[in-house]
């Protein structure tokens, strides 16, 4: 499930060149290299960092929540995402990392619903599009692949 969203120009950066922009910058990215590196420890204290000096940038908490995911700290991790959805709500990514983790918290019904959400908000975004398949195929749910597979003699 690792992937990060990056570091994008959203009304919530301060200034480009500034101090505070730099700071953000910095930490974000020494988050972001350890998230992608395992080295969990600095992720997370640059990850947080980048959150406090920066609180109104999506892409530091969706960030966070992903790290939080990887060391299975679920209710941590919606918390985190659902500050980045908060501050996003048109994201199309971060509703199919909620989805993601509703799914590992066991919650199906809530992991369909916002895995749906993010295809309707990207029908482009194919991890979204193949969570949602294999999510309501493991359900055996009406409509699945899986279920038209065993209605059908071509599977």
């Amino acid at each position: 499930m690792l992937f990060s969203l990056g570091c994008t120009r959203n009304s919530g950066l301060p200034e480009v060149g500034s101090k505070e922009y730099r700071d953000f910058c910095s930490a974000f990215y020494v988050g972001l290299a350890g998230l992608e590196s395992g080295e969990d420890v600095r992720a997370k204290s640059e990850l947080t960092r980048a959150t406090q000096l920066v609180p109104a940038e999506p892409v530091a908490w969706a960030d966070l929540g992903v790290l939080q995911v990887r060391q299975q700290q679920f209710d941590a991790a919606f918390t985190s995402v659902d500050k980045a959805r908060a501050l996003a709500p048109d994201s199309s990514r971060i509703e199919e990392i909620l989805g993601l983790i509703e799914s590992r918290r066991g919650r199906v019904g809530e992991s369909l619903a916002h895995l749906r959400k993010s295809v309707s908000l990207d029908g482009k975004n194919l991890k979204a599009l193949y969570a949602l398949a294999d999510e309501t195929s493991r359900q055996g749910l009406p409509g699945s692949d899986a279920e038209a597979c065993r209605r059908s003699s071509s599977c």
